[in-house]
C-alpha cells in the first residue's frame, strides 16, 4: 500500500474480498492484462476498496440503497460465481451474467466517475489505463457478489445491508488511495448533504442550511442561463485516437462511453446504456437545440476514432398518459439523434434508433412516483451494438 492510504486494520469485507484474489487469479490476470504479478497484486488492492469505498460513501442514500438492493435480489448475484474467480478474467468473461450485473452495478455506483477513476488507479498501481478499467470492472462483481452472500445468510433488508456497511465504514475507507478518495468523495458529498438536510430537527441552528443550498443552486442556474454560449463548461478532456481532443464533465456520457469500448472485457450488451446528459429539444420536443450539438459532435468524433464501433439510440418516454403517443415521441427523438450523428459524418449503416415505453421500467434512473423523477427518466440514451 503507498504511502497516500490512510493505513488501518481491515475490515471484515475487505478481509473477504482480497481473500478471493488467489495466486490462481493473479496469474490469469497477469496474463491476460500483461502485467507483472506485482502490479495487479497492488491493482486489485486498489480496485476492491475502492468500489466497496464508493458504496460505503453513498449507504445512507435511500433511493441508491434501493437500486442497490434490486441488484442484490436477482439470482445471479447470490455470489456463487466467487467459486471461480478467475472465470471472470479473460475475451470470454464478457459475456457472464456475474459480469453483466457487475457492469451494472458499477454504472449505478460510479456514474460519470468510472473512467477517472480507470485512471487514478493505473496511475497508482503502475499499470495501463485500459488495465486499472478492467480491475475496476473485476472488482465490481466481487463487491456485489460479497454482499449478495452476506444479504441471503444473514436474511438482511435494505436498512441491514446499509447498517453492516456503515460499520466498517471507516476501515473500508482507510484503504482507499487519496488520490482515488477525492475522486470518489466529490460525489459522495453530494448525498451527505441530502442527507444532512433529512436529518436536522426543526430546532437545529442549521435550519436554514436547505435554503442556503436552494439560494446556492439557483445562483448557478443563473450563471449558467446567462453564461456566454461559448464559455466552457467542461472539466475533463481526452485525446482520441488521430489526435482529436474531446471536452466533457464529469460526469457526461462521454466518458462512461470511452470507458466502456476501451475495456475488453466489456462487449456489446442489450443492459448497458448511456444517457445523454446536455441533450436538448426544442419545443416541438424532436428538434435537437443548437446547444446540444457539442455533446453530439464528442460523441460522433469517438465513433469517427474507433470506427468498428456501432451505435443504438433509445429514446425513453414517460410511462404516464398514452402509450402510442408516447412510444411515437421516443421514436421521434432517437430517430432525431440518429440524424444528426449521421449530419456529423457518421456512417447510417451504423446507427440504429428505437423508442421505448414498455421497456423503460427496467431503466429507470430516478424514482417515478413524482414529477421530478418522471422528467429525468424521460431522455435519450445510447448503447454499444458493436465493438
Amino acid at each position: 500500500m503507498d504511502a497516500s492510504t490512510r493505513m488501518q486494520p481491515a475490515s471484515d469485507l475487505i478481509g473477504s474480498l482480497k481473500a478471493l484474489i488467489t495466486p490462481a487469479v493473479i496469474a490469469k490476470a497477469s496474463s491476460v492484462f500483461g502485467e507483472s504479478e506485482a502490479a495487479v497484486i497492488k491493482g486489485l488492492d486498489v480496485a476492491l476498496p475502492t468500489v466497496l469505498g464508493a458504496l460505503a460513501s453513498k449507504v445512507e442514500d435511500r433511493w441508491f440503497m434501493s437500486r442497490l438492493f434490486d441488484l442484490i435480489k436477482e439470482p445471479v448475484a447470490d455470489g456463487s460465481f466467487l467459486r471461480d474467480v478467475a472465470n471472470l478474467i479473460g475475451s470470454g468473461a464478457a459475456s457472464l451474467p456475474a459480469i453483466n450485473v457487475g457492469s451494472r452495478f458499477l454504472s449505478l455506483l460510479l456514474g460519470g466517475n468510472t473512467l477517472s477513476l480507470g485512471n487514478a488507479l493505473s496511475s497508482v498501481a503502475g499499470v495501463k489505463p485500459s488495465t486499472g478499467s478492467s480491475m475496476l470492472n473485476i472488482a465490481g462483481p466481487l463487491v456485489l457478489g460479497l454482499l449478495g452472500k452476506r444479504v441471503r445468510r444473514n436474511g438482511l433488508d435494505s436498512a441491514g445491508l446499509a447498517d453492516m456497511v456503515l460499520g466498517q465504514k471507516d476501515s473500508i475507507l482507510a484503504f482507499v488511495p487519496n488520490t482515488l478518495w477525492k475522486i470518489l468523495n466529490a460525489g459522495g458529498q453530494a448525498a451527505a448533504l441530502r442527507a444532512a438536510e433529512i436529518a436536522l430537527p426543526e430546532t437545529s441552528p442549521f435550519q436554514f442550511f436547505p435554503l442556503l443550498l436552494l439560494l446556492l443552486g439557483l445562483w448557478g442556474l443563473f450563471s449558467l442561463l446567462t453564461r456566454d454560449e461559448g464559455a466552457p463548461i467542461d472539466d475533463l478532456s481526452s485525446t482520441l485516437p488521430g489526435g482529436f481532443q474531446i471536452r466533457y464533465g464529469a460526469a457526461g456520457i462521454e466518458g462512461k462511453l470511452l470507458a466502456f469500448i476501451l475495456d475488453p472485457s466489456q462487449s456489446a450488451d442489450n443492459d448497458v446504456w448511456f444517457n445523454f446528459d446536455r441533450l436538448l429539444f426544442e419545443k416541438d420536443a424532436t428538434t435537437v437545440k443548437s446547444e446540444s450539438r457539442n455533446q453530439l459532435r464528442n460523441i460522433a468524433e469517438i465513433m469517427k476514432a474507433y470506427p468498428s464501433v456501432g451505435i443504438r439510440v433509445g429514446g425513453y418516454a414517460d410511462s404516464s398518459g398514452d402509450p402510442a403517443a408516447n412510444l411515437k415521441l421516443s421514436r421521434d427523438q432517437a430517430n432525431s439523434v440518429r440524424q444528426e450523428l449521421i449530419g456529423l459524418g457518421i456512417a447510417a449503416e451504423r446507427l440504429t434508433a428505437e423508442g421505448y415505453v414498455q421497456e423503460h421500467q427496467k431503466h429507470l434512473v430516478a424514482d417515478n412516483a413524482g414529477k421530478g423523477g418522471r422528467a429525468q427518466n424521460l431522455r435519450v440514451a445510447l448503447r454499444v451494438t458493436q465493438k
